[in-house]
């Protein structure tokens, strides 16, 4: 097997020595080249240059001393070994050198050592690399390990927080909505509007914590990318420093595409923010929208496969990156901020909703002028869009005489529930956690027609309840009220024959459809 090129950086004032160095070097190693320097000058530069892989010195070098040219290499070339070929060097003399650094040492009159030195010097300094990048590869592994656990802490605190917030949001969003749908003049029903509507927003909040956490389903529909932008825009112009000037060049015929508007908007936020930080000292972030064919973007981007795509590009006048960066921007837990600005996680989270909604992901960047990255989302085919009808006013639930089990350990929540469902005419008999839904469900078993149930009970969840009470009577029907589930569990639930997962908050109308339609399908009139 051929050896790998070596270059070699010979210190040495003899000529004569020089070349019978070099001849025993070519003649054990044949693909070695040698650069001969002989003064300091000369042997700095070569260092400066760099392309070296081993370093061989004679100690005594008029105006010039071994001992410096080790030192020199070690704070220019700290990795590339150094290696004392010399005929002035005495023993105590060379145990002093490799204790300074040097790898070994060789006498001029037994140059039968040299080679087999060089080969000893080289694979150790292999074997010291290959250690060091071990030592890294462990490093970032423990260091991915607790962001991973880091971001699995967010992902329980996320849930509780979801449930505890939702329960609130859902008292305030319930009362409302009940007075919205009672006599109230127009400007009592524009104040009512106007609360229902900051719920909705502490609802996507809520999402958009989840969504970070991957605590939540993706859904996927029709959505309009401008009006996304519209959304992000507005949040950062209020939070993001002055010095920053917002600018947008929306295109609003551009059709729609099939996304997860959560993630979608989790995206352009996360790209603004990494915009933000580019400018410390304030600039322009530029966001726009286009459409393209795409043969225009298979220029860039060769594996495009839709016909057209909708462009969304968000633009910089910050520190821009080089091509080193540029290779690894994506990478999870990679960042060129301090540790109290990034998690390396921002533009990873794009790049993952990018891929998930098949999409493509374009970067233009130069130091010193910005940075802009470009968005392309696969236009939705008619077919798709018109699939999903507009949202339409949601029609009146009937009512029914049937008996309810209510579980809700939030009293306020649950005084609002019974009333709800009491003036639709069904009889409601109420539980506060677990352990009290299932005893009253063992006594009226016969009797309760459905059981609604909040997820997060004390003592006993609603899952858990729902399964023991099953055991009981094999066809209750369940439907489980919750601020929070993870896209497993809730499947699971599903398949074990619960009926409907409602989320947390939710309107009277909602809560009522859910209940008829749950009753009907059980043929439970």
């Amino acid at each position: 097997m051929a050896e790998e090129a070596l270059h070699i950086l010979h210190l040495e004032d003899s000529r004569n020595d020089a070349e019978i160095i070099g001849l025993t070097l070519k003649e054990g190693i044949p693909a070695c080249t040698i650069e001969c320097v002989n003064n300091e000058r000369e042997y700095v530069a070569a260092l400066r240059r760099g392309g070296i892989d081993l370093i061989l010195g004679d100690y005594r070098i008029p105006g010039f001393d071994g001992v410096s040219a080790l030192l020199l290499a070690m704070e220019i070339r700290p990795d590339v070994p150094f290696i004392f070929v010399s005929g002035t060097i005495g023993e105590d003399l060379a145990i002093e050198t490799v204790k300074l650094g040097a790898i070994d040492y060789v006498v001029k009159d037994k140059l039968a050592r040299l080679v087999p030195s060089v080969r000893r010097a080289l694979q150790e300094v292999r074997e010291r690399r290959e250690r060091v990048k071990a030592e890294e590869r462990l490093r970032l592994s423990e260091e991915q390990l607790l962001h991973a656990q880091k971001m699995e802490s967010i992902g329980i605190l996320a849930g509780g927080i979801a449930h505890d917030f939702n329960n609130i949001l859902g008292i305030i969003l319930g009362y409302a909505s009940v007075l919205r749908d009672g006599n109230v003049d127009s400007r009592q029903a524009k104040s009512l509007d106007a609360m229902i509507a900051a719920v909705e927003r502490g609802t996507a909040l809520v999402r958009q914590l989840l969504t970070f956490a991957r605590k939540t389903d993706v859904i996927f529909a029709p959505i309009s990318v401008n009006e996304a932008v519209e959304e992000v825009l507005s949040l950062c112009t209020g939070t993001f420093p002055k010095t920053i000037v917002f600018s947008r060049t929306l295109d609003f015929n551009i059709p729609a595409i099939i996304a997860d508007r959560t993630q979608i908007h989790q995206a352009l936020l996360n790209l603004c923010i990494n915009a933000r930080d580019a400018m410390p000292q304030g600039g322009t972030l530029r966001i726009s929208t286009c459409t393209r064919s795409s043969a225009e973007v298979a220029k860039r981007l060769p594996d495009s496969h839709a016909d057209t795509y909708v462009c969304v590009s968000v633009a910089d006048t910050g520190t821009g990156m080089d091509q080193a960066t540029l290779a690894r921007i994506f990478e999870p837990f990679f960042t060129t901020k301090s540790e109290e600005k990034g998690t390396g996680l921002g533009l990873a989270i794009v790049y993952g909703v990018v891929r998930s909604h098949q999409a493509q992901i374009d970067v233009e960047s130069e130091v010193g002028k910005g940075s802009t990255f470009h968005l392309f989302f696969p236009v939705a085919a008619p077919a798709e869009t018109a699939a999903t009808p507009p949202a339409a006013v949601q029609k009146e639930a009937s009512g029914g005489n049937e008996t309810i089990l209510l579980v809700e350990d939030e009293e306020s929540l649950a005084v609002l529930a019974k009333l709800i469902l009491e003036d639709k005419g069904y009889r409601v008999l109420s539980a506060r956690d677990g352990v009290e839904a299932l005893d009253v469900y063992r006594r009226h078993a016969r009797e309760i027609d459905l059981v609604l149930t909040d997820l997060g009970l004390p003592k006993l969840n609603g899952w858990e309840a729902y399964l023991k009470m099953k055991g009981i009577r094999a066809d209750v029907a369940t439907i489980i009220a919750t601020g929070y589930t993870d896209p497993q569990s809730k499947s699971e639930m599903l398949q074990s024959g619960v009926k409907q997962i409602v989320q947390k908050p939710y309107v009277p109308k909602t809560l009522l459809q859910a209940v008829r339609d749950t009753l009907d399908q059980s043929g439970r009139k």
